[in-house]
């Protein structure tokens, strides 16, 4: 049985809150390049990084407000819209705390590879300058993809029924899911994906070409290493 990953410890509550629901961790899926969890993280509580000695990437499923305090004790607040990724060099959050009135639910991508992200936030870009926090907050639109040192981060969206444009080889790679997503591999090298919101999938490497059978837009974030 798993504790709560490395990034994250039990949340504290805050003085103001009586009785508030607790925070919620959930081992997602943890092997040689990720450590993932997903994080429910109630209105006024604070989970505390204990030993962030990874890169993170945070991830979020709903809106809402969330002030991160650096190691230093420098605060920043994030107004998150679902699906906005924020990028965190290890060492450099001590926590993070909810100052929405609901409950913000998260999904955090530790890389357990190191120098995986090295080249990363150089912020020459205005992807990689809203996943870094360069200069002014922003919000991701619902498709992006940049290059994060060795990694590939991305947000596609595909309409009922569609597919992509072609068939490719793609390295292994990580899926969260922003939506429901139910995603049929037409090349025939990965089995069928059925995810709920903040569910992911680890896809191997291999010649793949997804189509979204559903039968609503399906929205997901990816890593490809």
């Amino acid at each position: 049985m798993r504790t709560a990953p490395a990034v994250l410890l039990a949340a504290s509550i805050l003085p103001a809150v009586a009785q508030a629901p607790s925070t919620r961790f959930q081992p997602l899926l943890n092997n040689n390049y990720v450590d993932v969890t997903g994080l429910d993280l109630p209105p006024g509580r604070q989970a505390a990084v204990y030993q962030n000695t990874r890169d993170v990437f945070w991830i979020a499923l709903n809106q809402g407000s969330l002030t991160f305090v650096a190691t230093g004790g420098t605060k920043s607040s994030i107004q998150f819209h679902p699906g906005d990724t924020r990028f965190f060099r290890r060492n450099q959050v001590r926590s993070a705390v909810n100052e929405s009135d609901t409950a913000v639910r998260s999904v955090v991508v530790e890389i357990k590879r190191p120098g995986m992200t090295s080249s990363a936030c150089y912020c020459t870009d205005k992807v990689e300058s809203a996943l870094c926090g360069c200069g002014a907050p922003r919000h991701l639109p619902p498709m992006w993809a940049t290059g994060m040192g060795k990694i590939m981060v991305g947000s596609t969206v595909l309409a009922a029924e569609e597919s992509y444009q072609r068939t490719a080889h793609r390295g292994d790679a990580l899926l969260v899911a922003l939506t429901p997503v139910r995603l049929l591999d037409e090349a025939g090298e990965a089995a069928a994906i059925d995810l709920k919101a903040g569910e992911v999938a680890w896809v191997n490497a291999g010649r793949h070409k997804f189509k979204n059978t559903a039968a609503a837009p399906a929205r997901f974030v990816s890593f490809e290493f």
